[in-house]
């Protein structure tokens, strides 16, 4: 979807928000590397809504 490349400070525990409308349902997989290394995963389910 993107991809966040800062050259300024994010607090330790950051909320970044976006907006999604799906076209399937699926799985969201968020991977974020820190600027000392850390890796963090974690997958969200996705599911498609009635409406248009």
């Amino acid at each position: 979807m993107f991809s966040v490349d800062s050259n300024i400070s994010i607090s330790e525990d950051p909320s970044i928000r976006f907006g999604l409308i799906p076209a399937a349902a699926g799985d969201l997989r968020v991977e974020v590397k820190d600027s000392i290394g850390r890796r963090f995963e974690q997958t969200f389910p996705i599911a498609v809504t009635g409406g248009g």
